[in-house]
């Protein structure tokens, strides 16, 4: 907005007819009056106020009292008070996009509202945007109420707020409106009213304006009650160009004409629902379109020539299937006239729920065959079934306040494997759970830093965004999953219905969702007791198995399970669902059930097994919890496993794994014991099994890594490898479209390069250059084996395969292939590449802010490459800072002290943090970090000579851990 309309605001209500007095020039001389002349002016004056005075006194009313002038106390508080309520917003956007404009907005909104508790103000968020005070009109919707009487406006920038002062108190119980005009901009920011662009086919930019409300931008778009529980019905008319689309969350009921090629959209009226679903984008797009059995619409809207080229295909049919599936699933019908998914190629997450628009980050959209992985189909399958999910579990039934996210996210986490099966008719997508979230999340959950689910207070915008992390989604999908086995799946499924149906279109909090369990379940479990203890509490239990083989007993103790295990001193205490299998009942039963209060436990029955037999606790990994046995029943389960694999299930296979790897990592358990647990791998087909022991067998390899013995580790391995490796090599079986042996197949060439298989990085190299000689033809190698084929040709070869591979990274513009090479870059085994690498992605002339950090972690995250990330980190801390956000820089330093395992290293990242800037600001990140250090060391001190003796005795002379020194 111009100067001149800021002045003309300041200015509001002076009389533009006011007297003007102009100035007035006297002589220097002065003026003159004889005697007789004054003594004449004075007289005539004293006559003169003497008569007013008199008239005055005489003719006068009673004078009344002066109204004084009101005065108001700023709003200061972030959160909204409690005094209103909106019902109906009617708002009119007008964004100026090139060449028509320079990303300016003109808009006008209107706002239906209930006055609940008695105020003399009108509290709204706004955020970037200048309100015309001039053009505030107040109404009294209520028949017998007083239209409300305007006095003043205050604009908090720091609160994002903007008041309305009034000269008289709304009453409680009366419905008011609001209408006000403002300005605005189309932002650069990914949030609020933001901008986009893609280049057409011909090299021409085209624009896109595009909106990402969650969790409080809505209001940089409109002033609006941008609180998730201050829900009402939206009306949008956004004004367009003739040659431009828009699309919003219901569908178009008119276009009129405004002149001058201007078109305003009028949307049908929404459903009722929080400020930050609303959604609309403006653009020139293509759309294809289809029906759900139910007769609801879905367009998938995108960039015109890769809709042509049916990029968004997969997308639109896997929206159809999944929301037919949840439909049946949720018995709630799917309230929205329309169901629409448009793919933006700049997008701050993966994509958003909005309530009749899901906006995708592209490359978690568009398909395209010859282009995408398998691994890249399951993902945007993943994504569509998590933001359809929503549609029920955040748009209808929505967290209460931001405190309580993991009732949208953590269900929409748990529900989007329901979609994959839908899409793929796959029965192992619970199988992936596991290696997709539950293990990551166990591990992030093991620091002191770790959070509860439920936050206690959340109040600042840093504090909202803070909340969409980790333990949302996958802790709070992993606590759904074990309440869904705890429960049994149909009591499970009829409790969500119940849930969605009584809480429609309202909101929630955590103590809602566990009153409608236990009003559904009868009472036959104190949900909230249960449930406070997973929710309220960070972490989760360690439960220790002891066996009393004579007497047939077993003593179960709980504690939470931490890496700073000599630090461990908390005394929480969770509701456990035990469950185990026995030799004589295994997992293909019913496991038995045993609730688990207390801090011990002694089982002592018939149901448990023999002296000679095995105890499997937690089957399937049912429950967010790690299980430690003693030695002697561990050591039937690694026997168990060599003989007969199938007696446990894929998902119990795995987590078997997991939890050895894991304890032995804290020294709880020895590597060498852990190792054996693997032992049985060469009979192994499943991909879930194998995917876990390859993430498991990282550790060990990071912590030899720099070591003496390093070579010893790597024949084991390459021997380990080498039977996945033989039986699924490069080539693809014909007909073979199981999406897992895909999966299986892209770890074995992966894992085999890693370690050297001469054969592997011979292809891999013969690969790339195959693609140098031919550029201008897709790689001749699966878009599977992409990222592996780029990865080793890039560590094997020098600057000549580096350099040709960042001329394609800038000719691609298909989004997944950019970061598959953002990722292969970072393989270079030369150091002076890296450090280039590095410095290239502190400028935006080379790799974009939001790739800066993908650059960072994974030369980090590079053998070759920790330490020289380190220095580039350490050296250009106040770059770094600038160029990151908190979250990035917390994955980059704990990819970089991933490795670190020696006093050395410690005392130089201790060094560093000390000196860094903002020590406070990223507290959770150097915590973390010493934990990991510290458990690094304790790792090498409690377990190297013994790992090294056991692999020196399958291969050659070892070296001995004090030469490291």
């Amino acid at each position: 907005m111009s100067s001149t309309s800021h002045l003309n605001e300041m200015y509001d209500g002076v009389d533009e007819n006011a007297v003007e007095f102009n100035s007035m020039t006297f002589s220097k001389r002065g003026c003159y009056l004889s005697t007789v002349q004054l003594a004449v002016v004075i007289l005539l004056s004293i006559v003169l106020v003497t008569a007013t005075g008199l008239i005055v006194g005489l003719t006068a009313p009673e004078c009344e009292q002066i109204e004084p002038v009101p005065t108001f106390a700023p709003w200061t508080d972030a959160r909204l008070p409690d005094t209103l309520v909106p019902i109906h917003y009617e708002v009119e956007l007008q964004p100026f996009i090139p060449p028509y404009g320079n990303f300016t907005i003109d808009g006008r909104v209107k706002i239906y509202f209930k006055c609940v508790r008695a105020t003399s103000q009108i509290v709204l968020h706004a955020d970037e945007i200048d309100v015309y005070r001039t053009s505030i009109v107040l109404e009294a919707v209520t028949a017998a109420a007083a239209a409300p009487i305007y006095f003043s406006s205050v604009n908090d920038s720091t609160n994002t707020l903007f008041t309305v002062n009034l000269q008289d108190e709304l009453i409680a119980g009366n419905e008011y409106s609001v209408f006000m005009k403002f300005s605005g901009s189309v932002n650069s920011h990914l949030h609020g009213f933001y901008r986009s662009s893609y280049k057409t086919p011909a090299g021409d930019t085209e624009w896109i304006a595009t909106t990402q409300f969650e969790a409080t931008y809505a209001r940089r778009a409109f002033p609006c009650f941008d609180e998730p529980h201050l829900k009402a019905k939206f009306s949008v008319t956004i004004v367009r160009k003739r040659n431009h689309t828009s699309v919003a969350n219901t569908p178009i009921v008119r276009s009129t004409d405004r002149g001058d090629d201007w078109m305003a959209d009028e949307t049908e009226e929404t459903v009722v629902m929080s400020s930050y679903l609303l959604a609309f984008v403006v653009g020139k797009f293509s759309y294809i379109e289809t029906k759900t059995v139910h007769g609801t619409r879905i367009r998938a809207y995108g960039v015109p020539h890769k809709i042509e080229a049916g990029q968004a295909d997969f997308a639109l049919e896997a929206s159809k299937t999944v929301l037919e599936g949840f439909e049946h699933l949720f018995k709630v019908p799917y309230p929205m006239g329309k169901a629409d998914l448009i793919g933006i190629p700049d997008f701050s997450a993966g994509a958003m729920e909005n309530w009749g628009l899901v906006i995708y980050r592209e490359e978690y959209m568009l398909y395209d065959k010859d282009l995408s992985t398998a691994r890249d189909k399951r993902i945007i399958t993943y994504i569509v079934g998590h933001e359809l999910a929503h549609q029920w579990f955040g748009n209808l039934v929505t967290c209460d306040w931001w405190s309580h996210i993991w009732l949208n996210e953590g269900f929409a986490t748990y529900y989007e494997y329901h979609a994959t099966n839908y899409v793929e008719l796959q029965h192992d997508y619970w199988e992936q759970f596991l290696v997709n979230d539950l293990h990551s999340i166990l591990d992030k959950d093991s620091y002191t830093s770790a959070h509860p689910l439920v936050f206690p207070s959340l109040v600042t915008r840093a504090e909202v965004d803070n909340a969409f992390d980790s333990f949302t989604y996958s802790k709070g999908g992993s606590i759904n999953r074990m309440m869904q086995f705890f429960l049994g799946n149909t009591t499970w499924t009829n409790a969500m219905n119940y849930y969605l149906e009584k809480h429609q279109y309202s909101t929630a909090t955590t103590d809602d969702l566990w009153t409608a369990v236990s009003e559904y379940i009868g009472g036959s479990l104190d949900m909230k007791e249960i449930m406070d203890s997973w929710t309220l509490q960070p972490g989760f239990p360690s439960v220790n198995v002891s066996r009393d083989y004579a007497q047939k007993s077993i003593s179960v103790t709980q504690q939470r399970f931490l890496f700073d295990v000599e630090n461990n001193a908390t005394e929480y205490i969770y509701h456990i669902p035990l469950m185990f299998a026995t030799e004589a009942a295994p997992f293909t039963s019913t496991p038995n059930l045993v609730w688990m209060a207390n801090k011990t436990l002694t089982l002592e029955s018939t149901e448990l097994p023999a002296a000679d037999e095995w105890l499997l606790v937690n089957p399937d990994a049912a429950g967010y919890y790690r299980v430690w046995y003693d030695d002697t029943n561990y050591d039937m389960l690694v026997a168990a496993l060599s003989t007969n694999l199938s007696v446990f299930s894929v998902t119990s296979r795995s987590q078997l794994i997991n939890d050895a790897f894991t304890f032995a990592s804290t020294g709880l358990l020895s590597q060498v014991r852990a190792m054996k647990m693997t032992e049985y791998l060469n009979m192994e087909e499943e991909y879930v099994p194998w995917k876990t022991a390859l993430n498991a067998f990282y550790y060990p390899d990071r912590m030899l890594s720099r070591t003496a013995n390093y070579g010893l580790w790597q024949a084991h391995m390459l021997k380990q490898i080498d039977l996945l490796y033989s039986k699924y090599g490069w080539e693809y079986n014909p007909g073979e479209e199981e999406p897992t042996i895909t999966y299986t197949r892209q770890e074995a060439t992966k894992e085999a390069c890693h370690y050297g298989n001469k054969d592997c990085l011979g292809k891999a190299y013969d690969f790339f250059k195959s693609w140098m000689a031919n550029p201008d033809v897709n790689i001749p190698t699966d878009p599977n084996h992409r990222e592996t084929a780029y990865c080793y040709a890039l560590q094997v070869g020098d600057a000549v395969e580096w350099d040709f591979a960042w001329k394609e990274l800038q000719e691609t513009e298909w989004e997944a292939e950019r970061n598959r090479l953002y990722r292969a870059m970072a393989c270079a085994s030369h150091a002076w590449i890296l450090n280039r690498y590095l410095e290239w992605s502190m400028d935006d002339d080379y790799v974009p802010r939001d790739k800066c950090y993908y650059v960072m972690y994974y030369v980090a995250y590079n053998n070759f490459g920790r330490y020289i990330a380190w220095n580039f980190v350490r050296e250009n801390w106040g770059r770094v800072e600038n160029r990151l956000n908190q979250g990035e820089i917390k994955t980059v330093i704990k990819a970089i002290v991933a490795g670190f395992n020696t006093e050395f290293d410690y005392d130089e990242f201790k060094a560093f943090r000390d000196s860094a800037n903002n020590t406070e600001l990223y507290s959770e990140t150097w915590t973390e970090a010493e934990e990991t250090i510290e458990g690094n060391i304790e790792y090498m001190e409690e377990n190297y000579d013994e790992f090294v003796d056991w692999l020196g005795n399958l291969f050659i002379k070892k070296i001995t851990f004090g030469s490291l020194y």
